[in-house]
């Protein structure tokens, strides 16, 4: 299964994985904006608002991954297949709600 990961820009280190229809894996560099904003429209709006604008980071094919750094790929694969998307979030420790918003996401 291929699936492209975005960074969320109001979530620091959360990050989004979005499946692939068959015959879209062909490349393996940035999607393009038709693409990409197909590919967004699977996550429900609400999560779209909390999460900013995804930014994409990389493309992967989980058939040819053992493991994941940061999530289980078995719950990944699994998320991908039911709601054609899994959010990965951040490591425990690693938000701090007081921080600020960081520059140019204020009000966002």
């Amino acid at each position: 299964m291929h699936c492209d990961i975005y960074s969320a820009s109001k979530k620091p280190e959360m990050y989004v994985y979005i499946a692939r229809e068959t015959g879209q894996h062909r490349s393996t560099h940035t999607p393009d904006a038709l693409l990409q904003a197909a590919a967004c429209a699977v996550i429900p709006k609400d999560m779209q608002s909390m999460l900013g604008k995804l930014n994409f980071v990389m493309h992967l094919d989980l058939t040819q991954t053992d493991k994941l750094a940061r999530a289980n790929k078995q719950q990944v694969l699994q998320s991908l297949q039911q709601k054609g998307y899994f959010i990965q979030l951040p490591p425990d420790g690693l938000v701090n709600p007081h921080q600020p918003a960081p520059e140019g996401l204020r009000g966002a």
